[in-house]
């Protein structure tokens, strides 16, 4: 562990000290710029990063250039956020090497020319932001989801680069409604057990922010303003409450337990003696029993459906996933005949438990309710990719 713990810190201080030669070696052009610029910062006389920077930031500048006039001969609208992202770079270059000029090196003076990058900076700012505006419009007229999401993200962009486009604001809010996929959740009923609303209403009565995503929604309850394009259907197919049983379990446990004593006798019948002369005893043994009696009440309800996944558009059901959920009931009561002390310790602190009433089937199957709300809500974050 501590050779590569040594290792670990001989790779990142060799990297740290990669020299601004190097990055130039590497056609590196701008961390060849950046490390001779903070080199120089600290000792302006450093000859080997003056010559880097005096070749290096022309090279970069040469590279970036060439860059934009290819992009504008392509002549495609869809450039100017990179020719934008250029020229800024070559302007805060610029802005870098400036804290360091001019320099002297072999009797010369190394100083480089300013140059004006606004207006272009400025002119591919406003002809990005056109572009982004002008193709989210032209996206949502497609009036599908992606289209519209796909809409979204570029006026996102037009913001980020004009942020005055006086409809932008409306259009991006029509943009995140038209993408947005809104799925209603409910509960049907098609046991042959009637419940009351309230169980029904309480399997789904998780926060929809489990479910909703960028651009899914789900409501559990819609009003007729709401655009909805899937029905999801908790289907409880069966609800099943088990007969109420009793069972019996009976044992028994022993224990040896000391019974007095007694004077250990020779062959012949006489009382034997130890060395000095005193009368052998022996402690006496006997087994004790206790009959241990558990009477154990079950009972059980079981709920069975499916999740259905309605396409409003298609009116199919693209996706059916099964769901269950059991809620049980069970208690022993427990009643000893014999002697108490044959019982081991926790055998005997159960010795007196009652039977008690059977729970009604109402309350199980409500129990059994609260367990299917997290198997239908672990269900539907599964599958997430049939509501998009």
């Amino acid at each position: 562990m501590k050779n590569l713990i040594l290792l670990f810190v001989v790779i990142v201080a060799f990297g740290a000290c990669t020299s601004s030669t190097k990055y130039l070696q590497q056609g590196n052009y701008d961390e060849a710029v950046s490390t001779a610029v903070e080199k120089l910062q600290k000792k302006r006389t450093s000859e080997k990063d003056i010559m880097v920077l005096e070749r290096a930031y022309p090279l970069a500048n040469d590279r970036d250039a060439e860059r934009i006039k290819f992009l504008k001969l392509e002549g495609r609208p869809d450039v100017y956020d990179e020719i934008f992202a250029l020229y800024l770079k070559m302007k805060q270059r610029q802005t870098l090497v400036r804290t360091v000029l001019p320099l002297q090196i072999s009797g010369r003076t190394i100083d480089f020319p300013v140059v004006d990058y606004d207006r272009e900076i400025i002119e591919a700012k406003v002809k990005a932001a056109e572009y982004f505006y002008n193709h989210g419009k032209q996206l949502m007229q497609n009036n599908d989801k992606q289209s519209n999401r796909e809409a979204y993200a570029e006026f996102e962009r037009a913001k980020q680069f004009n942020p005055n486009y006086a409809d932008i604001a409306q259009l991006m809010q029509e943009a995140r409604y038209r993408g947005t996929t809104r799925a209603f959740l409910k509960v049907e009923n098609n046991s042959n057990v009637q419940m009351p609303a309230e169980f029904y209403s309480n399997i789904i009565n998780f926060g929809m922010q489990e479910l909703n995503s960028e651009w899914v929604n789900y409501f559990s309850q819609a009003n007729n303003n709401t655009d909805i394009d899937y029905i999801v259907t908790v289907n409880v197919k069966a609800i099943r409450v088990s007969p109420e049983s009793v069972n019996q379990n009976l044992f028994e446990e022993t224990r040896e337990v000391n019974d007095g004593w007694e004077y250990q006798l020779d062959q012949n019948g006489n009382v034997m003696k130890d060395s000095l002369g005193n009368d052998i005893k022996r402690v006496k043994t006997k087994l004790i029993r206790c009959q241990v009696r558990e009477s154990i009440q079950r009972k059980s309800v079981l709920v069975e459906g499916q999740i259905e996944y309605l396409n409003r558009y298609t009116q199919q059901i693209e996706k059916t996933e099964r769901v269950s959920a059991e809620s049980h009931f069970e208690h022993v009561a427990v009643s000893a005949n014999g002697d108490l002390e044959a019982l081991r310790p926790e055998t005997r602190r159960r010795i007196g438990i009652p039977p008690v009433p059977f729970p009604d089937d109402v309350s199980m199957i409500f129990d059994a309710g609260d367990i299917l709300r997290n198997v239908v809500l672990d269900a539907l974050r599964a599958n997430r990719n049939y509501v998009r």
